[in-house]
């Protein structure tokens, strides 16, 4: 039974440090490295230009959305 008890304590106290984590850093904190928002930034001017190549493809409509929305975010 104690050893139990050692287990369901750990899970407790692991549980409450990794949401004591979690909370502290808003997801407005992060933010992703200048490697990948160069990468972002890429996907956007070919998205745009496959967009004003293909007005009517909601696909790359959809996708450019995305990425611009992921690169406001999180750059």
């Amino acid at each position: 039974m104690t050893r139990f008890r050692r287990v369901g304590l750990a899970f407790v106290f692991s549980v409450t440090l990794a949401g004591g984590v979690l909370v502290a850093q808003p997801a407005q904190a992060f933010t992703l490295p200048p490697a990948q928002c160069a990468r972002l930034a890429g996907a956007i001017t070919t998205l745009t230009e496959l967009a004003a190549k293909y007005p009517d493809n909601g696909i790359i409509a959809f996708l450019l959305r995305q990425v611009k929305e992921a690169f406001d975010r999180f750059c």
